[in-house]
């Protein structure tokens, strides 16, 4: 009987030893060691890929912003207007709309923000892409699609 609780104390203490090294190797050792290198090796990608303006830090490269003309609703024609949002452009609340391709509220929105779009560029509808007035996945995701159609 003193053998076998020897044996489990050997154990346990065995246990609680790997349990500790291996919580301060991936919990401590490794983020701080790619933390690190990818300060070094890739300073603007881990620090979120800011955008500065006069000095300014205004937004990140990876994340669509609204630019409306000041105290209102309407785009400001200087800017790169982004693909729609559906959580408002807040990176703490991402996510799609959750509806479906057929859904009369998604197909409504869509062709409003279809002839917006078209209306703000100066291009028939059928030149915008629908990357353009459909949200990303994540609902702040910057990125739209050329458009392959060049008439005006």
């Amino acid at each position: 009987m003193n053998t076998s609780v020897h044996g489990a104390v050997r154990l346990a203490w065995a246990s609680l030893r790997a349990l500790l090294v291996l919580t301060v190797v991936t919990g401590i050792v490794y983020p701080l060691a790619v933390t690190g290198i990818a300060q070094a090796a890739f300073n603007d990608e881990a620090n979120g890929s800011m955008v500065t303006v006069q000095g300014k830090e205004v937004g990140s490269s990876l994340i669509g912003q609204s630019w409306n003309l000041k105290d209102t609703d309407k785009p400001d024609p200087k800017w790169f207007q982004p693909r729609p949002s559906n959580s408002g452009y807040d990176p703490l609340t991402t996510g799609s709309s959750q509806l479906g391709a057929s859904d009369p509220t998604l197909l409504k929105a869509v062709g409003a923000a279809k002839k917006q779009v078209a209306t703000f560029n100066d291009v028939p509808e059928s030149a915008v892409p629908k990357d353009a007035v459909t949200g990303s996945a994540s609902a702040i995701d910057p990125h739209i699609s050329r458009s392959t159609r060049r008439s005006r």
